[in-house]
Formats: structure tokens, sequence, C-alpha cells
């Protein structure tokens, strides 16, 4: 790991970002002292300036990792709501101890960080609305929102010949994943939830935006002193993102949000084939 470390170290050019695949971060002693490694190579090579992990649930080393790498601590939720996490079969930490966690890190000046999913089974508009305010009201100070997608060996995924299983999906291309190889265009594609029997594909699409401006304005920095400051007059940001989507906006603004929500709505499609099909004939014609 720490040869590793220092290649990486030597080679990296386009990023000052270290990201670690484990999902459990944190869970063995091991992890510590790679954490102070990867602290000392920090002081060394100035690389990398920023850490980005998700750390094992309930794991005292949580507050040490935070401390040693100031780190981006991602501790994933996936959902607030009871009913939802029951029928998705998840379980969350502790929210107490989530709680006390997300405290101590801001506390220690690190990035306490959280994922949550939309259009899980048994999800609302309003229950995930719920969430997203819960976590800027406990000062979350990294919250990402992603849609739920139906991955083999999941429980969606096996759900599918269950009469319960009342989902639809549609797929689109994975923007990190495709490449031009001996002149041959790959893509790798991705099914995802665009409405169930308690969201409809609107409500769904509703919520683009809003990830998107909590991604922009909250988690980037962009308007965070401001929307600390109305958290602190009793505005939670949230209700604030979302009353920018019906405010008048000048015709630029405007713009800017016409085509994004045209492009969230247009990058869906029926199937594997009609997705890779559209996209190949746009790369031909481009080249």
């Amino acid at each position: 790991m720490k040869k590793e470390l220092d290649y990486i170290s030597q080679h990296v050019k386009n990023t000052n970002i270290l990201n670690l695949a484990d999902s459990n971060f944190g869970i063995i002693e091991r992890d510590m002292e790679i954490a102070r490694y990867i602290s000392k190579l920090l002081e060394k090579t100035s690389y990398p300036e920023v850490v980005s992990c998700n750390l094992a649930k309930n794991q005292q080393r949580i507050y040490e990792l935070a401390k040693t790498l100031n780190a981006i601590i991602v501790i994933s939720l996936q959902s607030l709501d009871d009913v939802v996490l029951k029928k998705a079969k998840r379980k969350n930490i502790d929210l107490s101890i989530f709680k006390k966690i997300i405290e101590k890190i801001n506390n220690l000046g690190g990035i306490s960080g959280t994922e949550i999913i939309l259009g899980l089974p048994g999800e609302t508009k309003e229950s995930h609305i719920k969430t997203l305010s819960e976590l800027f009201n406990w000062d979350v100070s990294y919250i990402i929102g992603y849609n739920c997608l139906v991955l083999d060996g999941s429980e969606l995924a096996l759900s599918r010949e269950n009469k319960d299983f009342k989902c639809k999906t549609k797929y689109r291309l994975i923007d990190s994943s495709f490449g031009k190889y001996n002149g041959f265009y790959s893509f790798e594609t991705e099914e995802g939830i665009r409405s169930t029997d308690t969201m409809s594909e609107q409500e769904i699409l509703f919520f683009r935006p809003v990830h998107w401006l909590i991604q922009f304005l909250w988690d980037y920095r962009f308007y965070y002193d401001p929307l600390k400051y109305f958290k602190s007059i009793g505005i939670n940001p949230l209700d604030y993102i979302i009353s920018l989507m019906d405010k008048e906006k000048p015709q630029n603004i405007s713009k800017l949000f016409k085509e994004f929500n045209k492009e969230a709505e247009n990058e869906w499609f029926d199937s594997v084939k009609n997705s890779k099909t559209i996209i190949a004939n746009q790369r031909i014609l481009k080249d």
C-alpha cells in the first residue's frame, strides 16, 4: 500500500484528490497506519491535499482518521425514512451516533459527508425533502444525492420477479465510463429507477436540479456562507434552494436551468440499445 501511494504521488498531475475505494476504511487497525502514511506523504510531496473515503460505521477510529487525514468523511445513510429502509432491506448507523460523529468531525475542522439515494421503494417526494432537511439541520457539510440504480445482485435486482416490485426503470450512459479503443467506441450503461408506486417520474426529475444546487452551492462552497447564515436565522438551506426553482430568474440563468432540466430528462432511454445507438450516431456525426 505504501509503495502504491508513493507511486501515485510521483505520477499524479491533474488532481490533488486521493479517493480511497475501500467502502469500510478504518475497520481494521492497519488502516490507521495507512492514514498516518498518507499524512506524512502530504508533508513530503504536497499530495494529496484532499482525501475522500467511506468509513466503517460505528468505529471509534473515525475521529482519529478524520483528524489525521483532514478528509471528507462520508457515512452513507441512503434515507432517514423507516418505511423506505425496511422496503429496501437496509439498516442505518444509529442516528444518535451519526449526529455525534458529524458534530465531532465538524469541531475537528474536518468535512462530514453522507450519501442519500433518490427513488428507493416506498419513498415519496415529501420523505425525500424531509431527509434532506434533516441533514442540513444536523449541519452535515457534504451531502451527495444519487439516483437509485438497479445493480446485479442487489435486493432490487433480486426482487424483480416479486409482484411487489412496482418500479419502472430506464437506462443511461455512465459519464465516467466510456472510451475509444482502436477506433471502437465503448460505453457502459446503468439502469436507474425512474418511477415507483409512491413517486412519479416527474417527482424524481424535480430533485435533479435540487441535488445539483446542493452540490454546487453547499458541497463545493460557492454559496456556503450565505446558506450558513440563513440556517443561523432559522431558514433551512433546502427551503432556500427549492425556492430558487420557482423564482423568476435572469435570462441567462433561466436558460441554464432549462438546458439542465432538458438534459436530465433526455439522458434516460427505454433500452440499452437505444441509448448506445443514439450516442454512437451523435459521435459519428461529430467526427
